[in-house]
């Protein structure tokens, strides 16, 4: 069975092998993390030797560096393991990646599973509903392995429009409203909201609201 440390080796195989591809291309890359508590300072250091190896490397750890739209409009290629941020690339008709696990038909990750106060790790399968939708189901190009990705972020480099068809079709089937006024909607929705008349509540019916809530917290403390 596949141990942390073997899973840690080979994300950060997979990680220079792309980095390197990606310079041989003549570009540089932007590389956004999750909060840097929630690698393990191997991985951390591991990924931060391999960027100083390979150069023209920006990590931007997300509790750092928030995620924004500037990574968004510098970026000529994006990619992911199916974070949800890259939706927003859609928007641009940028060209995507997404990185999927293992190949068809023989998908299994490690799945994380809390049980009596214990964090424990089980293989689960793909025919388990571990995402909301498929990850085939995007608005870009799907690879399963590092061929196919170096495959697809060439496509992306060469013509930047190869994703505007997909994730625009994506957006109609899963999106509502994306057509340029949802800004002057949520502004609207609150200028309605600033214009309602305000409804004052008594003072002892605020008390007496506060005490249940108080209670009831009491009683959920109670039974925890």
């Amino acid at each position: 069975m596949a141990t942390r440390n073997d899973h840690e080796k080979h994300d950060l195989d997979f990680a220079r092998s792309l980095f390197q591809y990606i310079r041989e291309q003549g570009a540089d890359i932007i590389l956004c993390l999750h909060n840097a508590h929630r690698y393990t300072s191997s991985f951390l250091k591991g990924i931060r030797d391999i960027a100083d190896k390979v150069g023209g490397i920006e990590i931007r750890e997300k509790d750092k560096h928030p995620d924004n739209l500037a990574d968004l409009i510098a970026s000529d290629v994006m990619v992911s393991n199916l974070s949800s941020f890259i939706t927003y690339e859609y928007v641009l008709g940028a060209p995507t990646v997404h990185i999927c696990p293992t190949t068809p038909g023989k998908r299994s990750i490690a799945m994380a599973v809390h049980r009596h106060g214990h964090l424990k790790a089980r293989v689960a399968h793909y025919g388990e509903s571990l995402w909301m939708t498929s990850p085939e189901d995007n608005g870009g190009i799907t690879a399963f392995d590092i061929f196919q990705t170096e495959e697809a972020i060439m496509k992306g480099l060469k013509d930047p429009s190869c994703c505007t068809t997909s994730s625009h079709d994506w957006l109609t089937k899963h999106v509502d409203g994306i057509d340029g006024h949802t800004c002057e909607r949520f502004a609207n929705a609150l200028r309605e909201f600033a214009a309602r008349p305000v409804k004052v509540v008594p003072i002892q019916r605020r008390y007496q609201i506060e005490r249940k809530l108080r209670n009831i917290a009491r009683h959920i403390l109670m039974r925890t």
